[in-house]
C-alpha cells in the first residue's frame, strides 16, 4: 500500500499540520451550533436544568431541589452553571447547554495543546478533529449535564500539570490544585479516580507538585466553594439530608440500576469511539514502542489505570467513558502518524479491520434502503438515518482501498464528519425529545398554562422509570410549576394538575376537566379541578 509515493506525497500533512487550531475552529462550528429546534432527554439532562429551573424561580442556589424537597444525591456545581448561564442570557434550552459547549470547545484546545506536548505540533491538529467526531464525546457536548465541564476541568488540570513540569512556574501549580477542587464540585468523589490514575505520572515526571506550596494554595481554594456550600447545607437543612452526598457514593459502588459486568467498557467504548478505537490501539503499541517512559505514562499508563479503575467500579455508563476520549483521539493520532510514514503489516491490518466494519454499515444501510424493515428511531426520519450509515459505510470502507495520504485522510474523515453535521443540524443530538416537544407546544397545553401554576398528583408508590422521566420533561415545560400533592382531593376550585392515572381514579367523577389525555404523555394527564 502506498508503494509507489514519492516524498512530495507527504506535503498535505506537513500543510494541515502547520494550521493552528484556532484558525481551523471553522471545522468544529456545525458539529457544535445548530439553529434548529431543542429538546431536553429527561435523564440526567432534563433532571439538572430542572433543578436549575428551581434555583431561578425560588432564589435557593443553595440545595439541590425536588420541587420543595431537598436532594443531596449530587453536587449543585452543574445546576449553578446552568442557572447562572440562564440568569445572565435569559432562560432557554439553548443557554442551558452553553456550559457544555463551552466545556466542548475547551477540552478541544486543552486536546491540541496535551497532543503538542506528548507528539509534536505537525500532527496536533489531528487529535481536537478525531475527538470531536467519536460518538461518545459529540453527544455529551449536546447534553446539559456536568460530564463535558468536568472533562474540561480534568484535561485543564494535566495541562497544568505539563507546563509546570517544563517551566515550574507557580502559577501552573496552583492552576493544577485549584482545578481538582473544581472537579469535585462537579462530581464530588467520583474524581478520585482519574487523581489515582494520574498519580504514577506525577510520581516519574512532576515530583515537584507535592512539593509546591502554590499547588496546596490551589487545592485549598479549589475546595472552598465546596466546603461553604456544605457548611452552609448542613446548618440549613441537617446531617441526614446532606450526608445523602455520601451514602449515594456507597449506593453506586455496590449496588445500582446501573450495575454491568466488569466487561461493559471493553464493548461499550470502542462503539462509543469508533472507528478512532482501532487506531488508538495501533497508536498505543508505537507509543510503548518508541516514546519516553514519561510520555508512555500519560499517555497509555494514565488512561489504562482509568479504565480499569472505571470497570472496577461497580456502577457503569458509557458517559464515565467520556474521560478517556481525549486519550482515544491522542492515540489514534499517533497511529495515522504512523501510517502515513510506515506501510507496515500492522498498520494495513488496522486499516482493513476498519474498511470491513466500514463494510458491514454500508450494507445495513442498503438493506435498510432496500426492504426498510429496520425501525433505527421513532423520532427521526428513516431516511436521515439511513443516509447517515451509507455516507459513513461507504467512506470508511474505501479506507483500504486508499492510494495516497491525501484519500486515505478524506476516506478516513470525510464521512465522520460529515454524518455528524448531518445529525447535529437534523437534531439528532440537540433536539431530544421531538414528539413530545411538538405535542407539548402544538396543542392548546402551552397556551392554557402560560399564567397559572400547574400541580403535579404523585401516586403513593415510587416512580417508575417512565412516570419519572415525563415528570421531568412536563417539569421543564410548565412555566408556572406547582406542588407535589398526593391526595387528588386536595385540590382547589379552578387548580391544573397533572394526575397519575392511579390517582385519577380518586377524584369524583364530574369534579374535573380533561384537557390533555395524550398517549405520548402516559401514564400522565391534564386535568382542570372544577369540583362541580
Amino acid at each position: 500500500m502506498f508503494r509507489n509515493l514519492r516524498p512530495n506525497h507527504f506535503k498535505l500533512a506537513s500543510l494541515l499540520g502547520s494550521i493552528n487550531f484556532l484558525k481551523e475552529i471553522y471545522l468544529y462550528i456545525p458539529l457544535i451550533f445548530t439553529f434548529g429546534p431543542r429538546s431536553f432527554v429527561a435523564q440526567d439532562e432534563g433532571y439538572y436544568a430542572l433543578q436549575s429551573k428551581w434555583i431561578l424561580d425560588t432564589g435557593n442556589w443553595l440545595a439541590p431541589m425536588w420541587w420543595s424537597v431537598p436532594t443531596y444525591d449530587r453536587t449543585i456545581g452543574v445546576q449553578w452553571l446552568i442557572a447562572g448561564f440562564q440568569k445572565i442570557f435569559g432562560q432557554s434550552i439553548f443557554v442551558a447547554h452553553l456550559p457544555s459547549i463551552i466545556s466542548g470547545i475547551i477540552s478541544l484546545f486543552l486536546t491540541y495543546k496535551i497532543s503538542c506536548f506528548l507528539i509534536g505540533k505537525s500532527f496536533s491538529w489531528l487529535s481536537p478533529l478525531v475527538l470531536s467526531l467519536s460518538y461518545l464525546w459529540i453527544d455529551n457536548l449536546h447534553l446539559a449535564t456536568q460530564d463535558m465541564p468536568l472533562l474540561a476541568v480534568e484535561l485543564f488540570g494535566i495541562y497544568s500539570i505539563l507546563k509546570a513540569s517544563k517551566s515550574y512556574k507557580s502559577k501552573w501549580f496552583f492552576f493544577s490544585g485549584i482545578s481538582i477542587g473544581i472537579a469535585f464540585m462537579l462530581k464530588s468523589f467520583m474524581i478520585f479516580l482519574p487523581i489515582i490514575a494520574i498519580i504514577p505520572f506525577l510520581f516519574s515526571n512532576s515530583k515537584d507538585i507535592f512539593l509546591s506550596k502554590y499547588f496546596y494554595i490551589g487545592l485549598i481554594i479549589g475546595f472552598l466553594p465546596f466546603c461553604i456550600w456544605i457548611a452552609l447545607s448542613l446548618k440549613v437543612y441537617g446531617t441526614e439530608n446532606v450526608s445523602l452526598l455520601y451514602t449515594k457514593l456507597l449506593d453506586l459502588s455496590t449496588t445500582s440500576s446501573y450495575s454491568r459486568s466488569p466487561i461493559y467498557y471493553f464493548w461499550n467504548l470502542p462503539i462509543n469511539t469508533f472507528p478512532w478505537c482501532i487506531l488508538a490501539l495501533l497508536g498505543i503499541i508505537r507509543s510503548f514502542q518508541s516514546f519516553s517512559i514519561n510520555k508512555k505514562l500519560l499517555i497509555i499508563g494514565y488512561p489504562f489505570m482509568l479504565f480499569v479503575l472505571l470497570s472496577l467500579f461497580n456502577t457503569k455508563t458509557p458517559y464515565y467513558g467520556l474521560q478517556l476520549t481525549p486519550f482515544i483521539a491522542i492515540n489514534a493520532t499517533i497511529a495515522i502518524k504512523d501510517i502515513l510514514h510506515n506501510d507496515t503489516q500492522l498498520s494495513r491490518s488496522c486499516l482493513f479491520i476498519i474498511s470491513l466494519i466500514g463494510s458491514l454499515i454500508l450494507l445495513i444501510g442498503f438493506i435498510n434502503l432496500t426492504f426498510k424493515f429496520t425501525d433505527i428511531s421513532s423520532n427521526f426520519p428513516q431516511e436521515l438515518l439511513v443516509t447517515i450509515l451509507l455516507l459513513t459505510g461507504f467512506s470508511l470502507t474505501s479506507v483500504y482501498f486508499a492510494r495516497s495520504k491525501s484519500t486515505l485522510l478524506l476516506a478516513l474523515f470525510a464521512g465522520p464528519y460529515l454524518s455528524f453535521i448531518l445529525a447535529t443540524q437534523n437534531g439528532l443530538f440537540t433536539d431530544r425529545n421531538p414528539n413530545f416537544r411538538k405535542a407539548y407546544f402544538t396543542n392548546d397545553i402551552s397556551h392554557k398554562l402560560e399564567n397559572n401554576y400547574v400541580n403535579f398528583i404523585f401516586p403513593d408508590y415510587q416512580l417508575s422509570s417512565q412516570s419519572f422521566s415525563q415528570v421531568v420533561r412536563l417539569g421543564l415545560y410548565s412555566k408556572n410549576s406547582g406542588n407535589i400533592k398526593l391526595n387528588p382531593l386536595s385540590l382547589r376550585e379552578g387548580e391544573y394538575a397533572w394526575i397519575e392515572d392511579s390517582k385519577i381514579k380518586q377524584l369524583p367523577i364530574n369534579s374535573y376537566d380533561v384537557i390533555k389525555d395524550d398517549p405520548i404523555f402516559d401514564p400522565w394527564t391534564l386535568i382542570f379541578y372544577s369540583k362541580k
